[in-house]
């Protein structure tokens, strides 16, 4: 693996890369970097932590090139290998699927998945900075959960908890523990161990259409007291170039693109004691 990714695998970044497969398929190898409270601490402080003892999940999936342009990708979809491991782990893992299906060859750009695919914001992770830099100011141009959403005003869903999720073909619920600003009208200060202030809530994104889904084969995390939970809303934002108001939700739960969502929030009106 060139040191350029392997490097932006350390600091966290998602690698995509196209393998071999047989005649009339295609198949992708997706490198998923697990996050760590150091780094939600480090991105809320406004930096990159690189890890060289980071654990990766990598799901080699294979598709039928028929579908894979479309919004039925995943028609005939068969899951090759899912694994959880880490740097030295990996790099024989990719080894593997290149003994099996013949060479990997790692794009110079990050290659997108047939998720992906419809995501207009492009290789972010792995393209040079003047290139970022134009991306970033193009998302600056639309609005962001805040100001797009008035239920989500006060909150900060990069700092939320997801407890569960459900989903049915134009819903998807997330219950969370919410993470409240000091704005919000049912804001509390924190209890002792925390550093916001959390509420139980259902989040409940609608849609007209139809929600694509893909959710994360990774297990919850158990915290000191023995609760469970799938991570953070690590985004929620508009999808730049696409028409019909596309918008991404993504976290180690697993991604979702919504067309023209609607968001209804639904507070445990209980204080949390």
């Amino acid at each position: 693996m060139a040191l350029a990714k392997l490097s932006a695998l350390r600091l966290g970044r998602r690698l995509v890369a196209e393998v071999p497969a047989a005649p009339g398929r295609r198949a992708f190898v997706d490198i998923t970097p697990i996050l760590d409270q150091r780094d939600h601490v480090a991105k809320h402080e406004g930096w990159t932590r690189p890890d060289r003892q980071r654990s990766y999940r990598l799901a080699h999936w294979d598709y039928d090139e028929r579908q894979i342009d479309g919004w039925d990708y995943d028609l005939g979809a068969r899951r090759v290998r899912v694994d959880t491991c880490g740097e030295p782990r990996l790099l024989d893992l990719i080894t593997r699927v290149g003994t099996d299906a013949g060479p990997v060859r790692l794009p110079v750009e990050h290659r997108r998945s047939p998720i992906d695919r419809v995501r207009a914001a492009g290789p972010a992770h792995l393209c040079d900075r003047a290139t970022r830099d134009l991306m970033t100011a193009e998302q600056q141009r639309h609005p962001t959960y805040h100001e797009a959403f008035a239920s989500l005003a006060h909150v900060v869903l990069e700092e939320s908890w997801v407890v569960t999720v459900d989903l049915s073909l134009t819903r998807l619920i997330l219950v969370v523990d919410l993470a409240l600003t000091p704005a919000h009208p049912d804001y509390r200060p924190p209890l002792q161990d925390e550093t916001h202030c959390y509420r139980l809530t259902t989040l409940l994104v609608d849609s007209d259409t139809a929600i694509l889904v893909r959710r994360s084969t990774t297990p919850p995390a158990v915290d000191a007291t023995g609760e469970l939970d799938y991570g953070h809303i690590d985004t929620f934002c508009p999808i730049t170039g696409l028409d019909d108001d596309v918008w991404e939700l993504t976290g180690d739960w697993g991604d979702a693109l919504v067309r023209q969502p609607r968001i209804h929030v639904d507070l445990d009106t209980t204080p949390p004691s």
